[in-house]
C-alpha cells in the first residue's frame, strides 16, 4: 500500500503540474488571441485609410489634370486676345493722323 501512496502521490502532483501548465498555456492563448483581434483591427482600420488615401490621391490628380486644362484654355484665349489688341492697335496706328 505504501507503494500505492506514493505513486498515487505523485500522479497527484503530476496532474497538479499540468493543470498548472494548461492554465498558463490558456492564458497565453487568450493573450494572443486579443492580440490577433487588436491587429486585425489596426489591419482594417490601415486598409480604411489607405482607401481614402487613394481616393483623395485620385481627386487630387484630377484636379491638377483639370487645373492644367484651365491654364491652357486660358493661356490660348490671352493669346488671341493680344494678338487681336496688336491687330486693333496697328490699324488705329495706321490710322492715326500724322
Amino acid at each position: 500500500m505504501g507503494n500505492n501512496t506514493k505513486l498515487i502521490e505523485k500522479l497527484n502532483h503530476r496532474i497538479a503540474e499540468l493543470e498548472a501548465e494548461n492554465k498558463s498555456l490558456i492564458a497565453k492563448v487568450t493573450k494572443y488571441e486579443s492580440i490577433i483581434d487588436e491587429t486585425t483591427k489596426a489591419k482594417t482600420e490601415y486598409e480604411k485609410c489607405l482607401k481614402s488615401c487613394r481616393e483623395l490621391s485620385a481627386t487630387y490628380a484630377e484636379a491638377v489634370k483639370e487645373a492644367r486644362q484651365a491654364k491652357r484654355e486660358l493661356t490660348e484665349q490671352m493669346e488671341k486676345e493680344i494678338a487681336n489688341f496688336r491687330k486693333h492697335s496697328r490699324m488705329l496706328l495706321k490710322d492715326a493722323p500724322k
